[in-house]
């Protein structure tokens, strides 16, 4: 619905990580910590609480209990191989390198941990990679194997890194939700393209990329409450929809009633692996499609940066 005032992102809060670049197997330190009350390292426990600032392990075995939580961490590790977990570290990064070969990427820290149903990657906002081996249990995340999982997951993270690098990651702090969006959608997009795998919805939401550019559109154009209702009830019979919802909401029912809300319209765009990384990825596919015949390359539509975002949306 249309709404133009400025919004401040929460991602302004963004915290320093001083680890030297290299590749991190952080679950020994969290173990010591779960099974012996062993304190974690400042700055490992700094990487922790950057990839989620919410979670507390200590308030998490208050409440669950320390055996619950160091059978889960002990189940994960059975699929998690720290020398296949490197090396398929160092192939994801260099996937990366794709959206501009003419830069080389500035080396930078990549942290294997393990946070109970938490998520599965981060690019600790653009200051290196942060991967949850919690992945490798959930089959939520894909019946890949290990490696394959952490390829993907590396490639896709090493990319909002190397935007930061390149000075082309979209400008957090105060924009209009509309601008949220766009920004998004041109960052997750272009991440999604670049990752060899994905999550099973992907490419029924990418095939259908030009119904939700038609929602998205619509949406942010909608004058009143029923237009927008309209749009949702649109949005809730679509195959797309309910193959993104079951497989990334397996455990809980369809929703009946989606609240109208610009918020609540990012969120399906954003949260667990929204619709926004699809249709992102859909757009820069057909944008790689015309720049080749325009004689550009990926690089230089990553160089433009992401304002282009709003006349993609147009055509």
């Amino acid at each position: 619905m249309t709404e133009t005032k400025d919004i401040k992102s929460k991602d302004t809060d963004i915290r320093e990580i001083s680890l030297e670049p290299g590749i991190y197997d952080l679950t020994l330190s969290i173990r010591e910590y779960i099974q012996n009350s062993i304190p974690i390292p400042d700055e490992e426990l700094n990487v922790l609480r950057t990839f989620d600032s919410e979670y507390s392990f200590e308030q998490d075995i208050q409440k669950r209990g320390r055996e619950v939580i160091l059978s889960e961490l002990d189940e994960a590790l059975k699929y998690f191989d720290f020398e296949e977990a490197k090396l398929a570290a160092q192939e994801g990064t260099k996937m990366a390198q794709i959206i501009n070969p003419d830069i080389p990427i500035k080396p930078f820290p990549i942290v294997f941990l393990f946070i109970p149903h938490r998520g599965d990657a981060k690019s600790l906002y653009g200051q290196g990679c942060g991967i949850n081996i919690v992945v490798l249990k959930n089959k939520r995340f894909g019946e890949e194997p290990p490696r394959e999982k952490f390829v993907s997951f590396t490639a896709h993270e090493a990319v909002h890194t190397f935007l930061r690098q390149l000075g082309k990651q979209p400008k957090r702090g105060h924009r209009t939700w509309q601008k949220v969006a766009w920004d998004f959608m041109w960052e997750e997009g272009l991440a999604t393209y670049v990752e060899p795998t994905h999550y099973l919805p992907h490419d029924a939401v990418e095939s259908d990329g030009a119904f939700w550019v038609n929602i998205i559109n619509r949406w942010f154009k909608s004058q009143s409450e029923e237009e927008a209702q309209e749009i949702f009830e649109e949005i809730k019979g679509r195959p797309s929809f309910q193959i993104w919802y079951d497989y990334m909401y397996y455990n809980r029912p369809r929703p009946n009633d989606l609240k109208l809300s610009n918020e609540n319209f990012l969120t399906l765009l954003r949260k667990r692996n929204g619709i926004g990384y699809h249709v992102g990825s859909y757009l820069w596919k057909k944008q790689l499609e015309e720049a080749k015949q325009g004689g550009k390359a990926l690089k230089d539509l990553v160089m433009d940066g992401s304002d282009q975002m709003e006349t993609w949306m147009r055509e």
